[in-house]
């Protein structure tokens, strides 16, 4: 192959790998995100954001506004990445979309 050619065979299986990959990692990591271990985590660590900041001498109403907008924040971030993701997948061969086929496949997986 010459410098100015494009491997498009190449790049287009590349990118339907990538496609079929993407949304189940996506979805491994949404499940663990959301697993009972993971809520207890995120519980202490808001707590903790609670905690420190009323010791640093910050009212607790308002401390309870920021622990609250940090979760938020977390959860808009999370959710954000999780959609993107699932839509590339999407526009690459409508790979990103799960069915229950999918999700069986994944489950057999494990």
């Amino acid at each position: 192959m010459s410098k100015s050619e494009i491997p498009v065979q190449e790049i287009g299986e590349l990118m339907d790998t990538v496609s079929e990959k993407i949304p189940k990692m996506l979805r491994n990591v949404m499940s663990s995100f959301y697993s009972a271990e993971s809520g207890r985590e995120v519980g202490k660590s808001i707590g903790g954001l609670y905690q420190e900041l009323v010791a640093a001498g910050i009212p607790e109403a308002d401390a309870l506004a920021m622990a609250k907008d940090y979760l938020s924040s977390i959860s808009s971030m999370f959710n954000n990445a999780v959609k993107s993701g699932v839509q590339q997948g999407a526009t690459h061969g409508g790979r990103g979309q799960s069915s229950a086929a999918d999700e069986q496949t994944d489950a057999d997986e494990d």
